[in-house]
This record gives C-alpha cells, sequence and structure tokens, in this order.
C-alpha cells in the first residue's frame, strides 16, 4: 500500500476512526519522525491500558500469579524437514513475578513426551542477576545448582514477552524509547503498532483498535536454522481480576507457526512482594556474566525449546576449552563436548568433519582447534548425520570455509534453505562472507566412498523411524562407524528406553548382517562401544 505522511494532528484523527479507513495486510502507515515519536508512541500505550483497568492502577501492582497448563511443539524435530511439528511435553506451572523487576519464581510439572518419556518436577528462581535451579530438570541436572547467566537471560524474556502486564511496566521505564509505528493489520483487525525497548531487538504491541486491547506482542530472534526468526505471543481470552484485565489464552508461534499453548487462571495481583520466595542461597551463585545473558535473550525461544524437553543447551560449548579430541583410532579423533560430539577422520592431505551440532560458535570453536592440531591439512568434507536442529545448528560455518557437505537425499532443500536465511540479529561467519556451498547427497542403497588412495571412508544411509536421510560414516581401516540419535554408546546406563530403542533396533536391522566387519560405535552423543555392546544393549533392552 502506498505510504503516507500524516501530521501529528491527523494521527489522532486516524486512530479514532480508523474504521473508515481501509489497511493492508502487513502495511504499516508513518514514517515521520512526529508520527513516530515516543509522546505518540507513549499515549497509546496509555490508552491501552486504560482498557486493562488503568495506568496508575497496574504500574501500582508488584506481584503477578498464576497458574498455567500447557504444551510444546519442536518444529525441527520432525521426521522429515518441514514436518508436522513433534508434541515434546505437557507442562502445569506456578509463576510468581515481581512485575518490573527481575524476580521470577517459576515451579514447574513437566510431562515429557519427547524424546524423552518421563516427569520432570523443579523450581527457578531467578533473582536480579542471579538465578537458581531446585530439583530434576535436565538429564544431567544435579538436584540443584546456580542458574547461568544465559538462562537467565532466556527465562526473563519468556515472561517479560509473555505478560501485557509486564510489557507495560517495562515501557513506562523507558517511557522515552516507546513508539508509534503505525497501523497494520492482523488477524484481519486494524491494529496501532508501537515498539518498546527488548535489550537487543525491540519488542512490537499489537494494540487492537476496536477494544484497545494488545491482540500480540512479537520480536525477532536468532535460531541456528532460522537464522532471524520472529517469535509471536498472542493474547486472547480476556478475564477481570479485580480491576485489571489480564489475558487467560496464550499462544507462541515462530515464523507463524505454533510452538506453544497455554491456559492461564487462578491469578492474583498484589501491590507488595513477598521477597522471601525469590531468596538465593549464596553457594548457589555464580558470577553474572553479561555476554551470556545477551545471547539468552537473542535466542530465548531456542534455548527454551530445548529446556522444556529436558537438555541443558544453555552450557557454554563456544570456547576451545570446551573441545576435547580423543584419538580412538589411529588418525580419527572423537571430538567430545558437553552434549554433543562430532569426529575428525585424518586423511593424506585433508580432513573430514563429521557432525556439526548446536550453533556456529561451537563449530568455529572446533575450526580453531583443527587449524592448531592441523594447519597444512584443510576441511574438505562435512558428513551430517541428519536434520535435527541440535546436529546442524553449526553447518553454515563449515560452508563458509568451503567444506563440502554430504547430507541425506531428501534434506538437500533444506540445507539450501538454512545457508539463504538472513542472519542480522547475530551475524554468523558465513553471513559476512556468502560464498557458494556445495552439496552432496547419498541415496539410500548407494553408498558414497570417500578416499585418499589408502584410506576409505564409506557413507550409507539408514532407513528408520527418527529421522529421514540419516547417514552413517565407517571408517574401514579402524572397522568404526559414527553414529547420531539411533544409538547413544554409554549414554544409558541400563536399558535404552522408549523411542531410543526403537531407533536402535532400525539401526540394529540396517546393519545386520555386519558384513562390513564393523567393531566399533562411536557416538554423537555419549562416548564409544563395541558392535557386541552395541546388539547385547539392544537385544536386552527389548
Amino acid at each position: 500500500m502506498k505510504k503516507h505522511s500524516f501530521t501529528l494532528g491527523l494521527v489522532s484523527v486516524l486512530s479514532l476512526s480508523i474504521s473508515g479507513f481501509t489497511v493492508a495486510d502487513d502495511d504499516v502507515e508513518g514514517t515521520n519522525a512526529n508520527y513516530r515519536s515516543a509522546a505518540t508512541g507513549y499515549s497509546k500505550l496509555v490508552r491501552m491500558a486504560k482498557s486493562m483497568g488503568g495506568l496508575e492502577k497496574i504500574l501500582a501492582l508488584q506481584g503477578l500469579e498464576f497458574m498455567s497448563k500447557g504444551n510444546r511443539f519442536e518444529p525441527e524435530q520432525s521426521n522429515k524437514p518441514a514436518g508436522e511439528f513433534v508434541h515434546v511435553v505437557d507442562y502445569d506451572y506456578h509463576l510468581n513475578y515481581g512485575l518490573g523487576k527481575q524476580l521470577l519464581r517459576t515451579e514447574w510439572f513437566n510431562k515429557v513426551k519427547y524424546p524423552f518419556i518421563e516427569q520432570r518436577q523443579f523450581t527457578e528462581v531467578i533473582n536480579g542477576k542471579h538465578g537458581a535451579v531446585f530439583g530434576f530438570d535436565t538429564i544431567i541436572a544435579p538436584g540443584q545448582a546456580a542458574m547461568l547467566s544465559t538462562r537467565i537471560g532466556a527465562r526473563v524474556k519468556q515472561n517479560l514477552v509473555s505478560s501485557p502486564l509486564a510489557l507495560i511496566h517495562r515501557a513506562s521505564q523507558h517511557a522515552e524509547q516507546v513508539r508509534f509505528l503505525g497501523v497494520k493489520k492482523y488477524n484481519k483487525r486494524p491494529h496501532q503498532v508501537i515498539s518498546i525497548p527488548g535489550w537487543d531487538q525491540p519488542i512490537r504491541l499489537f494494540i487492537d483498535v476496536e477494544s484497545k486491547l494488545p491482540s500480540k506482542a512479537e520480536t525477532l530472534e536468532d535460531d541456528t536454522i532460522y537464522g532471524d526468526a520472529k517469535w509471536e505471543v498472542s493474547f486472547n481470552n480476556w478475564t477481570k481480576v479485580g480491576d485489571i484485565k489480564v489475558p487467560s489464552k496464550i499462544t507462541h508461534k515462530i515464523n507463524g507457526r505454533t510452538i506453544n499453548n497455554e491456559v492461564r487462571d487462578s491469578f492474583a495481583l498484589t501491590r507488595t512482594l513477598s521477597l522471601g520466595l525469590f531468596e538465593i542461597p549464596a553457594d548457589l551463585t555464580v558470577a553474572f556474566n553479561a555476554e551470556q545473558f545477551a545471547w539468552g535473550v537473542r535466542a530465548s525461544q531456542w534455548f527454551n525449546r530445548f529446556l522444556s524437553i529436558g537438555i541443558p543447551f544453555d552450557l557454554d560449548q563456544r570456547d576451545e576449552s570446551s573441545v576435547q579430541l580423543v584419538e580412538v583410532a589411529p588418525k580419527v579423533f572423537h571430538v567430545l563436548g558437553f552434549t554433543h560430539n562430532s569426529m575428525i577422520i585424518e586423511m593424506n592431505d585433508y580432513l573430514i568433519v563429521v557432525e556439526a551440532p548446536l550453533y556456529d560458535d561451537r563449530t568455529q570453536a572446533i575450526i580453531r582447534t583443527i587449524k592448531k592440531q592441523w594447519p597444512a591439512k584443510p576441511i574438505k568434507y562435512v558428513v551430517v548425520s541428519h536434520f535435527h536442529n541440535d546436529h546442524i545448528g553449526g553447518i553454515r560455518g563449515y560452508g563458509d570455509i568451503g567444506a563440502t557437505l554430504i547430507v541425506g537425499e531428501g534434506t538437500k532443500d533444506h540445507y539450501e534453505d538454512i545457508f539463504e536465511a538472513a542472519h542480522t540479529v547475530y551475524p554468523d561467519a558465513y553471513s559476512l562472507h556468502q560464498g557458494v556451498v556445495k552439496i552432496e547427497t547419498v541415496k539410500p542403497g548407494e553408498d558414497l566412498v570417500l578416499t585418499d588412495g589408502s584410506r576409505n571412508v564409506r557413507i550409507f544411509d539408514v532407513e528408520n523411524r527418527h529421522a529421514i536421510g540419516t547417514l552413517i560414516p565407517f571408517v574401514e581401516d579402524a572397522k568404526l562407524v559414527f553414529v547420531s540419535d539411533l544409538y547413544s554408546p554409554e549414554f544409558f546406563p541400563t536399558a535404552i528406553p522408549p523411542l531410543f530403542i526403537y531407533w536402535s533396533v532400525d539401526l540394529l536391522a540396517a546393519l545386520q548382517p555386519n558384513d562390513l566387519g564393523i567393531e566399533w560405535m562411536v557416538g554423537g552423543h555419549g562416548g564409544v562401544s563395541s558392535y557386541d555392546e552395541f546388539v547385547t544393549k539392544v537385544e536386552s533392552s527389548l
């Protein structure tokens, strides 16, 4: 739609008589300085607050408390790229929130459905720059621990963007930075859009012109697969708590697709806070890390998505000190991390890297380590086990240095999309250079062999129920394979649990009879085990 320049006086008329104005979807009116002034933006916020019960009454509130039930869905753990989202968890939580302050106490009860099938009960407490977790929140939880600054950032942002009351408090604390961006259609209804400061990215509030209530908040985040990802939180089913209106139904979307549904009730709004709820023992505090906090903020949904299924991705694996090389066979190195591993295969004149997990900063740490260890040998190939986001989040860094990517059939388009994604929220190495990326695919039944004349690495596809295009690289002279998710050597102390056992059965069926002479299994998770141990473990777990 053609843009118009309105005077500030005409803007007021527009906001009052918008029903007679034609606004196309995604059009935003108004670009001049007056239209975008802080005074105009804050006046829209005041009007919104009035529809919710009044700005003074809302700012007088110190505490927000409620119960919530919800479920989460993961877009990047499906059986095929862009497939149906996986239902990963049903949850209940009880929240105490210090409005206008970094005070949060969340008592969780999670019924995890994927990939672990288990119940987890724990409490998170955030008090300013410190936080602590009590209970078993992840697969490697110690029972109680200090919360890392990354997780503090992710949780603080999650709760801010999910609460209109909290957004009003924040906007009032930064009134001079609030901006009116104009009028935009959302759900076929005209909305006034204001921008309030987040941290690195602004948060946009969509205010329904008729009801004056906020319909949604949105902001841009960094995601390893999507790059710049639009996170939207919609507010519905408004209910009155005393004189104040609050939404009881919350829906979260990433790039337009739902990842989280939540229903809230048992609200309590207070003018005083019980500060004892947010106390953290001195032995459960660690030094605040501003850079890690910023990381958690800019990628809050990436972290929160994995925390919801019990995987602690807030552990920092971006430094070379977290890269451990273990030689598991002559010139074959297991690259160990806290949660995800890779493998390096040394050839005569080049290197093959297997797996590019987590995020670009992890890849950069591995590349720096490789350059020190093998300064004269380039990384020529990167073999990707499967397309799930935790296993390919660092793939762009290898594309940046010119390595050829080897992926399973049916997933090539997905990788091409990953390299085309814009990364402006947090520019990675590839976004600074934008080179041509070489991608080869492996079809089922048509093995790809990489050779230097003396060492052969055979790469084959394994049909399974976890992910299409899953590849297994086999180092012939070392008689070992690298496997991710389908089997995790030394990871499960007793029986392989549900879901995982189905994937291991699929792997065993693909490898039997063992005509290749495989003797060792190297894990994308866990450690190393013999092939015979793998067979015994699978058979005893059934």
